[in-house]
């Protein structure tokens, strides 16, 4: 299928996806060289293949992730890649998008800075049930964060937060966050605030989101 890979309202490119094998085939063309994502340049100036389709598939959650099994067993699939596709390849940590041919969606209608979006992604990475286990919503940046413990994208008091779990057996890492983010503060030093908490009995961290639209 024909998509245009957007940088905000930019046309950045024109690619074909397999959208079965969730791959980049061709690349059509380019209509901003300066907003090409870093890293995929070849070494002739150009773009190079299979770089682009590493970065598309950076996006996607990683088989290492925390709760992938779980997330499995409720798409009934072994793979995360195609859930990119299902949110536009959107995410809260950049501005890029795949705008589908014929599509009339611009950056304010679909962008998750300022648009509500799905919880059911993240909830079931945590093991829990989506909230209409029949109709899963899969319009979520949670199809695009990478890293391999348990997170999640929530919407609180109007911002956006990024939530962290910890690693078994000690689930330790969301304690770390939030002392290093008291040393740092009581330091002085410039920091992404963490607040720690409870879900479930099971500690978390979440800091809000460091971009905007």
């Amino acid at each position: 299928m024909n998509y245009t890979l957007m940088h905000k309202n930019i046309d950045v490119m024109d690619v074909e996806i397999n959208e079965s094998a969730v791959a980049i085939f061709d690349i059509g063309a380019v209509h901003c060289a300066a907003r090409v994502p870093l890293g995929v340049q070849s070494m002739k100036g150009g773009i190079a293949l299979d770089e682009l389709n590493d970065w598309l598939r950076h996006r996607s959650i990683p088989a290492s992730r925390a709760g992938i099994r779980d997330l499995y067993t409720r798409l009934g699939r072994e793979s995360t890649e195609h859930l990119i596709l299902k949110c536009c390849a959107l995410s809260l940590s950049d501005h890029y998008w795949l705008r589908s041919k014929g599509s009339a969606a611009s950056w304010p209608d679909v962008n998750f800075f300022q648009n509500n979006f799905s919880l059911d992604v993240g909830e079931m990475l945590f093991g829990r049930e989506p909230a209409d286990r029949k109709r899963i919503n899969l319009m979520s940046p949670d199809n695009a964060s990478e890293g391999w413990l348990r997170k999640k994208r929530i919407i609180a008091g109007g911002k956006r937060k990024l939530v962290k779990g910890g690693s078994e057996p000690w689930l330790q890492e969301p304690y770390n966050e939030a002392v290093a983010s008291a040393i740092m503060r009581r330091l002085g030093i410039d920091n992404v605030p963490y607040t720690l908490s409870f879900e479930g009995g099971e500690p978390l961290c979440a800091c809000e989101n460091s971009l905007s639209a």
